[in-house]
């Protein structure tokens, strides 16, 4: 399969006469600065000193290049960038198509060019790389387009193009590649259609196209790739609509529809895929409803329709699918309500809703499906919550809203599914917390909460279920981290937090559950370290720390748990690496540690023994950058790493003594590259070679890795 590869942007910027090159920072195609170029035609000598000044790795940009001759276009591919754009050209003759072709690069991009001729398209062809951009051209002959899908693209992008005959789109369905976007196209012809339907890639991309006849959607009801999007249609008459239901591709959406049929509805209810969307819909009537209700997939979606009335409501309701989204609803009344509640489904969705009367959620707490998604709620009354608690289904979802009251709290408290979801919760009363609490099916995540008291801890560690989350945190004082300790439940996020107090952190360590997470922690203590060690859970997890004094070192080395992880620290003095060797668990985690030992971190015996003391539980520790061990005590330090009870992987490796290497494979299962492709060299101390005999233990082991 064609790789697709994103290349990272470098600007040649020319200053007057002479050539010269401003390096600016890497960044994102999209935001590229347009270079200054002195002339629009450079000479081949200037093109040339232009190639040579774009460094490897970078893309070479030459947007403000009006014309180029074949000689000047030879020397830019001696370039050693990873591409080449020229999007300020509009003619391109086939001398100099010839001459950038020649160029060993990954991407040209010529997005400036509205045509181009079959002899210039024949010698583009000839790109070695993988991606020529064309976006630009609004015309496109069939004897070009025979040469164009001869790229090595994986996809390719002709935006401009408004019309296409029947011979060039037959051409372009021989392209070997994934994707054909074509989103310019604003109508479809038939035979057009037709040949299109015969690529034999993944994806079509028609998002142009506004109408369509039946005849044409029939012949790309053919189309046997994974994808075929139309999202541009504003028209659907019945017919077309039948047709483009029998199509395995189609996307089953239609954005732009605005109005929709009985007869039409009727048609997409053919669709079989399993996502009918309708997001142009703003109203319907209840005999296209009636029609929709009879498609067979799992779910329908009409995530703009305003209003809903009692009839439509009640048509829907005869969906024999999974689920019914009436997203872009604000308001629904109870007599619409009610039919909808005897919907056979799992879920009904209303993020649309802002507000929900009492008699609405009375009617709703009937549906006798799993769940309910209100993610549009601004406010839930008491007397609205009261009435959902009634309902028997397993997901009340209440993304959207910011606060709760106590008496709103209390009344969803009382209810009995299992998955209750109020994430986006940012400032409520301790009381409202502790009410919520208190519901065991709330799933305990309160990602948004800033702040909290001391007294609305106490009530959130009250909560009975697994986990809690409260990741939105940047401060926590040392009585609202004492009132968390108590928290029951397993698992205690806390990775919002940048600092923690000595206090705070004894506070915390009083929790009794397995796992504790501080993953935002930037800086640390030695005394919030020893508080923290007291934790008498299995996991203390602090990934985002880069550095520890020594003292703290020792003291999170005194944690008594079976997992310490420390992935973020590299920035470490002598005695803090020698300090958390001595930690006693089954699992010392330190990734970006290991990975530095051999290149921003120095390999010697004390960093040895804290990646052995890593590399003795159940997780692969692998010294990525490690290439070389090659100093004088190299054979003590591979000794060390040797005695690594766990998985250890070197791959890298490159150059070894014999005896550094006889000392490492005492370890016969550490992974390092075969033997045969390392580079043995003189022993670092000084003292004679010997030759390396390979245990027998470490030879199967190599053998197995060759397989």
């Amino acid at each position: 399969m064609k790789s697709s590869i994103r290349l990272p942007i470098l600007a040649v910027a020319v200053v007057g006469v002479a050539l010269a090159m401003t390096a600016r920072p890497r960044m994102l195609a999209a935001e590229a600065p347009q270079p200054a170029v002195a002339a629009e035609s450079p000479t081949a000598e200037e093109a040339r000193q232009l190639a040579a000044k774009a460094t490897a790795g970078s893309i070479l940009v030459l947007n403000d290049l009006k014309a180029l001759s074949a000689e000047a276009a030879k020397a830019l591919a001696e370039s050693k960038a990873l591409g080449i754009t020229l999007n300020g050209l509009r003619t391109l003759d086939a001398a100099t198509a010839a001459g950038l072709a020649e160029f060993d690069g990954h991407r040209l991009s010529l997005d400036g060019l509205t045509e181009l001729a079959p002899e210039a398209a024949e010698a583009l062809a000839k790109f070695p790389g993988h991606e020529v951009s064309l976006g630009g051209l609004t015309t496109l002959s069939a004897d070009t387009a025979k040469w164009i899908v001869q790229f090595k693209d994986n996809s390719l992008f002709l935006r401009r193009l408004t019309e296409l005959s029947a011979e060039t789109a037959a051409a372009l369905a021989e392209f070997e590649g994934i994707n054909l976007y074509l989103n310019g196209l604003q109508t479809l012809p038939a035979d057009v259609a037709q040949a299109l339907a015969k690529f034999k890639g993944q994806s079509i991309f028609l998002n142009g196209v506004t109408t369509l006849s039946p005849e044409a959607a029939a012949a790309l009801a053919e189309f046997h790739g994974r994808k075929l999007e139309l999202n541009g249609l504003t028209t659907l008459s019945a017919e077309t609509a039948k047709r483009l239901a029998q199509s395995h591709t189609w996307t089953g959406q239609v954005p732009r529809v605005t109005e929709l049929s009985a007869d039409a509805a009727a048609g997409l209810a053919e669709y079989r895929g399993k996502r009918l969307s309708l997001a142009g819909l703003t109203s319907i009537s209840a005999e296209a409803a009636r029609a929709l209700a009879k498609f067979g997939g799992e779910q329908l979606a009409l995530p703009r329709l305003g209003d809903l009335t009692a009839d439509a409501a009640r048509e829907f309701a005869k969906f024999q699918g999974a689920g019914l989204a009436f997203d872009g609803i604000r308001t629904l009344s109870a007599e619409a309500a009610q039919p909808l509640a005897e919907f056979k489904g799992q879920h009904l969705a209303f993020n649309g809703l802002t507000t929900l009367s009492a008699d609405t959620a009375r009617a709703l707490a009937k549906f006798a499906g799993g769940g309910m998604l209100f993610n549009g709620l601004q406010t839930l009354t008491p007397e609205a919550a009261r009435e959902l608690a009634a309902f028997r289904g397993q997901a009340l979802w209440f993304e959207g809203l910011a606060t709760i009251s106590p008496e709103a709290a209390r009344e969803l408290a009382s209810w009995a599914g299992g998955q209750l979801r109020l994430p986006g919760l940012r400032t409520s009363s301790a009381e409202a917390l502790a009410a919520l609490a208190r519901c065991r099916g709330w799933d305990g995540r309160l990602p948004k909460v800033t702040q909290l008291s001391a007294e609305a801890a106490a009530g959130l560690a009250a909560f009975e279920g697994p986990e809690l989350w409260l990741d939105g945190l940047v401060a926590l004082p040392a009585e609202a981290a004492a009132a968390l300790g108590k928290f029951r439940g397993a698992v205690l996020h806390l990775d919002g937090l940048r600092e923690i107090s000595a206090e705070a952190a004894q506070g915390l360590a009083a929790f009794k559950g397995q796992t504790l997470l501080l993953n935002r922690l930037t800086t640390l203590s030695a005394e919030a370290a020893a508080g923290l060690a007291t934790f008498v859970g299995g996991q203390l997890q602090i990934n985002r720390l880069q550095s520890v004094s020594p003292d703290a070192a020792r003291a999170l080395a005194g944690f008594g748990g079976r997992e310490l992880w420390l992935n973020g620290l590299v920035q470490l003095e002598p005695e803090a690496v020698v300090a958390l060797t001595d930690y006693k668990g089954d699992n010392l985690i330190m990734g970006s540690f290991c990975q530095q030992v051999g290149s921003g971190i120095p390999l010697n015996p004390d960093a040895a023994r804290l990646v052995a003391a890593c590399a003795r539980g159940n997780t692969l520790v692998s010294l990525w950058t490690l290439k070389a061990i090659e100093s004088a005590d190299a054979v003590e330090i591979a000794g060390i790493l040797a005695t690594a009870r766990g998985r250890l992987a070197l791959p890298q490796l490159k150059r070894i003594s014999p005896k550094t290497l006889s000392a490492l494979v005492a370890k016969e299962d550490i992974e390092i590259p075969l033997v045969e492709t390392l580079d043995l060299i003189s022993e670092p101390d000084g003292s004679p070679n010997d030759d390396f005999v390979i245990p027998e233990g470490f030879s199967e082991f190599q053998k197995r890795q060759r397989r």
